[in-house]
């Protein structure tokens, strides 16, 4: 099917122009199934949930366990409390009237992708952990955004946005960890 535009004085029209690419030349029926499964696995940052927990079972990989705990949860007050109703950009689907959408349509807002800053964190902190994961991490992190753009929930600057805004709450998650970490092994030195 091809799409045509709608108007929106709120969205560049070059965004516009890779949605509807997205939709004309790339939609199949393998993405319609595997867009979705990719996209759930960062639903309510589960898979990441569960990956801090495994992480914090080992006791060398602990203090990555602890950094993706701290990393998500600086993606939900940083992403879902601040900026989603900072900018309060509503999503595309919402836009466009022809565009049928595959998942159930999302009660918050667009701008910047959850499910992205989610998984390039969970990327972010299983690569300092571990480089083999942490490229799989990665590829999962390229594939969750791709699905977020294919699925017509974000726009490409909400998915960039959200990459951006991920890698750097991971690097600065495992940074405090590795701190805080420091700190305490400096403080026991001292103890009697």
């Amino acid at each position: 099917m091809i799409y045509k535009h709608n108007k929106n004085g709120g969205v560049k029209k070059t965004e516009r122009e890779i949605l509807l690419y997205i939709q004309n030349y790339t939609k199949n029926d393998l993405f319609d199934v595997l867009m979705p499964g990719i996209s759930f696995l960062s639903d309510l940052g589960w898979i990441w949930i569960l990956s801090a927990a495994i992480l914090m079972l080992s006791e060398k990989y602990r203090k990555y366990g602890f950094a993706l705990s701290l990393g998500l949860f600086f993606c939900f007050v940083i992403g879902n409390i601040t900026l989603k109703p900072l900018f309060a950009r509503v999503r595309p689907y919402d836009v466009y009237e022809d565009f049928v959408i595959m998942i159930e349509s999302l009660r918050d807002f667009s701008f910047p992708s959850g499910h992205t800053y989610i998984a390039f964190c969970g990327a972010m902190v299983l690569l300092a952990a571990n480089r083999k994961i942490g490229y799989a991490a990665f590829t999962l992190a390229v594939l969750t955004a791709f699905s977020r753009l294919y699925l017509l929930v974000h726009y490409p600057s909400d998915v960039i946005a959200g990459a951006v805004l991920g890698i750097l709450i991971g690097y600065l998650a495992v940074r405090c960890i590795e701190l805080l970490q420091k700190s305490f092994a400096e403080k026991s030195k001292t103890l009697p």
